[in-house]
């Protein structure tokens, strides 16, 4: 699961609902694509969000997430 965190200067908290998605842009080497992925974290803990990520065959985005993403980045 890669979690997000977003800074409290900007409101660091999360209201979302069991099941809903967030879309991701992605900086590709191709250029930027965007992903949808389903929040997997539960929403009684509202500092972060979880999506779980498999990078498929011919995988793009799913890919360029687990080679650059480390903790603490962005």
């Amino acid at each position: 699961a890669l979690p997000i965190y977003i800074p409290r200067a900007l409101g660091g908290v999360f209201d979302y609902q069991p099941g809903q998605f967030i879309t991701l842009d992605l900086p590709t080497p191709g250029g930027n694509v965007q992903r949808t992925y389903t929040i997997s974290s539960s929403p009684s803990r509202p500092l972060s969000i979880s999506v779980t990520v498999k990078a498929q065959p011919g995988s793009v985005g799913g890919r360029w997430m687990i080679d650059h993403l480390r903790p603490g980045s962005g």
